[in-house]
């Protein structure tokens, strides 16, 4: 044993037995290890989870947490789980919320946008004209239903395609070896055409 180490055990020890309460630690588990994100491929996926970061001075983003039910792709087996991440600022926003809002459709089993906007308002995709676009009743819910503490679309199961999208560059401009990923999501059809 070191000197250093000799120093540090007594004085922890003289400290715990000073004055012995709970530290804020206490309970804290340690945190699994995070998969890497999905790699290019056909997947149908259980969602795990669905929540919104909002960590003060970083940009906010929309999260899904999934498990891979059936994979085409070696790197991701079944049983992988792993995190979905959209960014949802200003910036990013336009791009990331129509494609939060494709998730949203097909994880609630809905084959197009109008036939989700029709459930969401409480009418039929026949009254849907009535109202001007994205003005029916509860436009706009399926973001809050897949906010931080809901759960609607957990343990929803949902066809998701991986594909490559553009290099990921570091400081400088300089490639890191890594790329975005395009996902593109459907609605989960049993069978043959889902593997």
């Amino acid at each position: 044993m070191s000197a250093a180490f000799s120093r540090f055990q007594a004085k922890r020890t003289a400290a715990v037995q000073a004055a012995p309460r709970v530290s804020r630690f206490a309970g804290i588990r340690s945190a699994e290890p995070k998969n890497p994100y999905l790699q290019p491929g056909s997947y149908v996926l259980r969602v795990l989870s669905t929540a919104e970061s909002a960590v003060p001075g970083k940009n906010p983003w929309f999260n899904i947490g999934v498990e891979v039910l059936a994979s085409d792709c070696a790197a991701c087996p079944v049983g992988y789980k792993t995190t979905i991440g959209y960014c949802t600022s200003n910036k990013a926003g336009p791009t990331s919320f129509p494609r939060i809002k494709a998730f949203a459709v097909a994880s609630a089993g809905f084959g197009s946008d109008e036939e989700y906007d029709a459930a969401e308002g409480g009418i039929t995709v026949e009254e849907l004209p009535k109202y001007p676009p994205g003005q029916h009743p509860n436009a706009g819910m399926w973001i809050e239903n897949a906010s931080a503490g809901a759960d609607v679309f957990n343990d929803t199961i949902v066809q998701c395609y991986v594909s490559r999208g553009n290099d990921l560059e570091g400081e400088g401009g300089a490639p890191t070896g890594d790329f975005f990923r395009e996902y593109s999501w459907a609605v989960y059809q049993e069978g043959p055409a889902a593997q």
